[in-house]
């Protein structure tokens, strides 16, 4: 991992463009490519390149969603992967699979990540502005390799696991890559943190102290946070702390100090 200074205001930029993924979800309606809200919006020199999507599988039922959207930055040959985790964490964090899968790219085997990460990353489809299907969101990375553009990944809770692996995909490839990840679970084994934290990428892996997510799945199933970890205390704040609230991305913007996401009304203290 190369080493290189923590800023609070990038951390705040790409957190509030997470939460952004999520009001879009929520106000979706059904619709996979949703409007971008005025606030924070796209910020310049930032377009949207495409939308993302996901098949969520809840027992023989099966739904698209949006799940975040990808931004271009084309004078600097940039791209951003931004990823919303999901409205229920608690529900996924008692299914999480003990099961770990080989993370393989460019030939080579990095550990064992978490199966249903590796799942979720290969569920997600790229759109077009249009609507139109692009394909599965690594085949698209796979086609950034020869072109040398530099890669930004951004997400919270499970799309934070999703941004570390498809950041690690792109850092392999070549493609110079930052991840920010917000409220992380534990992606994979020991082997795995050991060569992520070997790859040419810089990592911000932003955690509050109070929450459960970042210390799941268990280190006594075998799993093991990647390092540059950046402790935040959301009771420094007047939020609540039961683990719905510690958890909450708006909870950690308003400890970074965000000025366009406030606190949940139902998190703050009387």
């Amino acid at each position: 991992m190369i080493s290189d200074p923590y800023s609070v205001s990038d951390a705040i930029f790409w957190g509030d463009l997470v939460q952004q993924a999520y009001d879009m979800y929520d106000a979706a309606n059904g619709s996979l490519t949703p409007a971008i809200p005025a606030k924070p919006g796209i910020p310049a020199p930032w377009t949207l390149a495409f939308y993302l999507s996901v098949d969520d599988q809840v027992l023989f039922f099966e739904e698209r969603s949006t799940i975040g959207y990808v931004l271009r930055n084309a004078g600097a040959n940039q791209y951003a992967l931004v990823i919303r985790g999901t409205d229920n964490a608690l529900e996924w964090i008692t299914d999480v699979e003990a099961v770990q899968v080989p993370f393989k790219a460019g030939g080579r085997t990095y550990g064992n990540v978490e199966n249903g990460f590796m799942d979720e990353l290969g569920r997600i489809t790229a759109l077009s502005p249009g609507g139109s299907s692009l394909g599965p969101l690594t085949s698209w990375l796979a086609t950034l390799a020869p072109t040398g553009a530099a890669i930004t990944t951004a997400g919270h809770s499970l799309g934070a696991a999703v941004a570390t692996l498809a950041g690690a995909l792109a850092a392999v490839q070549g493609n110079p890559t930052k991840i920010y990840s917000f409220a992380s679970p534990q992606v994979g084994d020991s082997h795995f943190a050991a060569s992520f934290d070997g790859l040419p990428l810089y990592h911000y892996r932003i955690y509050n102290i109070h929450d459960l997510v970042p210390k799941t799945p268990s280190s006594t199933l075998g799993y093991q946070a990647v390092a540059f970890g950046i402790p935040i205390d959301t009771t420094t704040q007047s939020i609540k702390t039961n683990v719905v609230c510690c958890h909450s991305l708006r909870s950690y913007l308003n400890v970074l100090g965000s000025t366009n996401y406030t606190v949940d009304p139902s998190c703050v203290l009387p």
